[in-house]
């Protein structure tokens, strides 16, 4: 199998590792079409992860309010918040 189609399984597979093993090993193509569909796809990886760093971000900032939040209320009242009752 060639590197843009390694690559475009790993993309959609979503594979990380495998994803920086062939950015890591990116061969000297041979055409400019070759060229600009590495380029292609690479930006269209680098779209995806993108997002995927957002939403995390997005993820990561609510459980931090979450955690601000139980710790003020923890705080105010001397006692800790006993949220299994």
């Amino acid at each position: 199998m060639n590197w843009h189609d390694s690559f475009i399984v790993a993309l959609v597979e979503e594979d990380d590792r495998r994803l920086s093993s062939l950015l890591d090993s990116i061969p000297a193509f041979e055409s400019t079409e070759e060229i600009y569909g590495a380029l292609e796809l690479i930006s269209e990886a680098t779209k995806i992860y993108t997002a995927k760093r957002s939403k995390l971000k997005h993820h990561m900032d609510e459980l931090e309010k979450e955690r601000k939040f139980l710790t003020c209320t923890a705080s105010s009242n001397g006692k800790v918040l006993d949220i299994h009752s």
